[in-house]
C-alpha cells in the first residue's frame, strides 16, 4: 500500500462535513451514522488506497473549506484499526500546525468512534476489534 509522504501536498475529497452525523462513502451512500457529530471535515484522498481496500481516508483541520474539495500539507496520521483492519486516517491542513484543541479532539473522537463500532458489532454477532492504536502528528502542535 503506498501512503502519502510527510508535508506533500494532497487533495481532499470531503463526504462528510463538520459536525454531520451521516459518514458517506465514495459513491455518496451512508456508510455509517454515528450517535456524535464529526468534529472535523472528512472525507478521502484523491489517488490513495487504504489498508481495508477503499479509498484512503482523510481528515481536513486547516481552515474552513468552501467546497467539497481542496488541497492541504499532509501533517499527520489517526493509526486507527476498524473491525480488525488497518483503517488509518491522514490529517491534512492548509498550514503545517496543528492545534492542541484538534490532537484533542482527535483523541477523544476516535476513541469514542472505535467503542461505538464496537457496540455495533456486538449486535451483529461480529469480532470487537475497532480501536484507535496510535496519533503521529508531524508538523509543529500550537
Amino acid at each position: 500500500m503506498q501512503e502519502p509522504t510527510v508535508n506533500s501536498i494532497q487533495t481532499i475529497l470531503i463526504e462528510t462535513p463538520k459536525w454531520s452525523f451521516v459518514k458517506r462513502n465514495e459513491h455518496g451512500e451512508i456508510d455509517y451514522v454515528s450517535p456524535f457529530p464529526s468534529p472535523f471535515d472528512y472525507g478521502r484522498l484523491e489517488g490513495f488506497t487504504g489498508g481495508d481496500g477503499d479509498p484512503m481516508d482523510a481528515i481536513w483541520l486547516g481552515t474552513s473549506l468552501d467546497a467539497q474539495r481542496g488541497s492541504g500539507y499532509v501533517v499527520g496520521v489517526v493509526r486507527f484499526v476498524d473491525c480488525g483492519a488497518t483503517d488509518d486516517k491522514w490529517l491534512l491542513s492548509d498550514k503545517l500546525t496543528v492545534s492542541k484543541v484538534n490532537v484533542w479532539r482527535l483523541k477523544y473522537f476516535f476513541r469514542v468512534y472505535a467503542q461505538a463500532k464496537n457496540v455495533l458489532e456486538l449486535f451483529r454477532d461480529r469480532a470487537i476489534n475497532s480501536k484507535l492504536t496510535a496519533i503521529e502528528i508531524w508538523a509543529d502542535i500550537t
